[in-house]
């Protein structure tokens, strides 16, 4: 078996379990784990994500890779010809090849955490490269037709939760997390992709309150987010400040129903109910 017949079997059908035993009898765990990277900006939606389904099965359920395999796949899915590939050019088919290694990356993250298979400096080493990435992607698009999602912004979101809930993760780099989501809501654009992105957004928060960070440290976080508006209201220049203070909202949102749904920060959840009404009064003094 080779990776092109693996990769053919893909083509029309999302597998739901993958036996991936006789491809890794043929052709060993390097060559299953380069050809899933080779692939994991396939631009047959289908091809990537049973690409992702596959990668997930190998390093998460079964564990077959090494722990030098493990760290082999994590650098080169943090280097630039993966995680930055392109990324200069914003829109463009490259950026499928970012927002899904960027699940490569969340799931050795995520293996780390259950197997502990990186040392503190390693994880460290990858969670600054995580954290430049997200400080520069800009491609918000969500589903492109022909082609699938992309969702560089949701996946990117989803790899930093995995950082988060990782015990390797220091509460030092709080407001480099908290920064990484003010990019994407303090913004005149439209969140990311248009479908529950801001539920993603909201993770990180929701993570880093479970991590230890304060209910207040988040409260001041928020209360900082929309700018000083400089412009008469419901002019065109006002409208600027309208969309920000939109998006802002709708985050908000997402982040009192995610908690609720935990059942967790009942004082922060009340505190939003009551700051939503007072941000509109900051749009439109």
């Amino acid at each position: 078996m080779t990776i092109e017949t693996l990769l053919k079997g893909w083509e029309n059908k999302l597998q739901k379990e993958m036996d991936l035993k006789p491809a890794i009898d043929a052709m060993g765990v390097d060559a299953l784990l380069d050809g899933l990277l080779a692939n994991v900006g396939n631009l047959n939606s289908l091809v990537r994500e049973n690409v992702m389904v596959a990668f997930a099965h190998l390093v998460w359920v079964e564990r077959i890779p090494s722990n030098e395999q493990y760290l082999r796949t994590l650098n080169i899915s943090l280097s630039d010809d993966f995680l930055f590939k392109n990324i200069d050019e914003g829109e463009s088919d490259a950026s499928f090849c970012r927002a899904f290694v960027s699940l490569f990356v969340r799931w050795i993250i995520n293996a780390d955490t259950k197997f502990d298979l990186l040392t503190n400096d390693q994880y460290l080493e990858a969670l600054d490269r995580a954290v430049d990435y997200m400080g520069q992607e800009n491609d918000r698009r969500g589903f492109v037709y022909g082609k699938g999602t992309v969702h560089t912004v949701n996946h990117g979101n989803g790899m930093m939760v995995a950082f988060i809930e990782n015990p390797k993760f220091p509460l030092d780099y709080t407001n480099k997390m908290l920064d990484c989501v003010k990019r994407f809501v303090v913004s005149y654009e439209r969140f990311a992709g248009y479908d529950w992105s801001e539920n993603f957004l909201a993770r990180i928060v929701a993570s880093l309150l479970a991590k230890g960070v304060g209910e207040d440290a988040v409260k001041s976080w928020v209360e900082g987010l929309m700018p000083e508006v400089t412009a008469n209201t419901y002019t065109d220049e006002h409208y600027y400040f309208v969309r920000i203070g939109t998006n802002i909202h709708h985050f908000l949102m997402c982040l009192y129903f995610l908690l609720k749904e935990r059942g967790l920060n009942e004082g922060l959840r009340d505190w939003i109910s009551q700051y939503t009404s007072e941000l509109m009064k900051k749009v439109y003094s």
